[in-house]
């Protein structure tokens, strides 16, 4: 229907465009001479206007694949940074922090001699000479002596003091503060007796001539059966700031 109408305008107008032409020399009763350049005018004249209105025909200009803008997406795309980039590159020769130190031995407590302990000067010596039970010490004399409970019995170690030295030595054991503990069996433990013996090691003051020994002792209560039966005795001695353990009796050191 709407190509039908289209021929119909190009008809009118070609007839139009021939009136025109006819009427232009009407004047004088005559088809008018036309030169060639304004019949070829005519021509395209009707050739272009046949081509608008044909809507089969399709301009060259239509004909044209239209310009598609293409966006930078790569130019407005901010660029991605490979993971791992940011900050310090890791290097092979990084030190490890937190790789722990191999742990320091514990240091080894400091030890002593029992004659350390005791506060012995130097060149004054300490030995266990044995090991005797009472029921009271000393058997021979009253005055300062040491009974026994009832069903128990007195365990008096004796020791020997040496002066080594060629000199004479002041002897004070009461001021080094050292407290005695005697096990026996290894099970049996107690701590000597304060007395007032003369010869109580743990209270003794005197004094040593060159090459003189005296002997001295330590006084501890225990039951009567373990005193029937004692396989072994050792000795610990301790002041404020030191201390020593010894087997006096069985054992090892037996």
């Amino acid at each position: 229907m709407g190509r039908m109408k289209c021929r119909k305008s190009i008809t009118k107008l070609l007839a139009l465009a021939m009136t025109m032409a006819a009427l232009t020399g009407c004047a004088e009763n005559q088809i008018p001479e036309r030169t060639e350049e304004e019949m070829q005018a005519i021509g395209e004249f009707v050739a272009f206007t046949m081509m608008k209105y044909d809507m089969g025909h399709n301009s060259r200009l239509m004909d044209l694949p239209p310009v598609e803008e293409t966006e930078d997406t790569d130019a407005e795309r901010p660029e991605e940074e490979e993971p791992g980039t940011m900050g310090m590159d890791p290097v092979d020769d990084t030190p490890v922090i937190n790789e722990a130190a191999p742990s320091e031995e514990a240091p080894q407590p400091e030890t002593y001699s029992m004659e350390e302990v005791m506060g012995l000067p130097e060149g004054v010596a300490v030995a266990f000479e044995g090991y005797s039970s009472y029921d009271s010490y000393p058997a021979e004399s009253d005055a300062f002596a040491v009974t026994a409970e009832d069903g128990r019995k007195l365990l008096v170690l004796e020791f020997s003091l040496t002066n080594t030295l060629d000199q004479e030595q002041s002897l004070d054991l009461m001021s080094s503060g050292a407290r005695y503990r005697v096990t026996v069996n290894e099970e049996y433990a107690k701590w000597s007796l304060p007395t007032m013996l003369p010869n109580d090691m743990s209270t003794y003051m005197g004094t040593l001539a060159a090459g003189e020994n005296v002997k001295a002792v330590l006084v501890v209560e225990i039951d009567a059966g373990v005193a029937g039966a004692v396989s072994s005795i050792s000795l610990n001695l301790k002041n404020d700031s030191k201390s020593h353990t010894i087997q006096l009796y069985g054992g090892t050191d037996e």
